[in-house]
């Protein structure tokens, strides 16, 4: 399958559509899921479409063997994740333990990533990979343990990117 857990807001037609204040907590996601183990996607295939997520809380999960253990991933012009708190999760043996991607348009707003242990990232990009494309501006990733990776943070964006107080092992 795709995803161990999605929470998504698609838009092809009609109004718009956003997914406020959901909390993925306390979950067990182990696999080889070709997308991700828990993927938080905003969409908007029309590019005229509003297409959000905001207030999305990923905390006390572990999720292990999957493509990207975390993956927020915003598709579109106008699609945009905000107010997302990603924390107390254990992250281990995924090939990218947290991906962060913007493409066509797509956006994000605050992304804290804290207090996570980001563990044994086996593929070649790292525990933590924010694409290319994608911009730095909002994301913190403060206090979390990142180690045993192939690299622990890989910045491909653009801006600068806020990632003091971690333990890099």
């Amino acid at each position: 399958t795709d995803d161990g857990i999605l929470i998504q807001s698609q838009v092809h037609t009609g109004p718009g559509h956003t997914v406020n204040n959901v909390t993925v907590q306390n979950n067990i996601v182990n696999g080889t899921f070709e997308r991700a183990g828990i993927e938080l996607l905003a969409w908007d295939s029309t590019d005229s479409l509003t297409s959000e997520l905001d207030g999305i809380e990923v905390r006390d999960n572990s999720v292990e063997n999957a493509l990207r253990g975390i993956y927020v991933f915003s598709v579109g012009a106008n699609a945009d994740i905000d107010n997302v708190d990603i924390a107390n999760n254990i992250l281990d043996g995924n090939s990218d333990g947290i991906q962060i991607r913007d493409i066509l348009g797509g956006s994000h707003g605050s992304i804290d990533i804290k207090d996570n242990n980001i563990i044994n990232s086996t593929g070649p990009s790292s525990g933590i990979r924010i694409r290319s494309g994608t911009s730095g501006t909002g994301l913190e990733i403060h206090q979390n343990h990142i180690t045993g990776n192939n690299i622990g943070l890989n910045h491909e964006g653009t801006g600068t990117l806020n990632a003091t107080y971690n333990w890099w092992g």
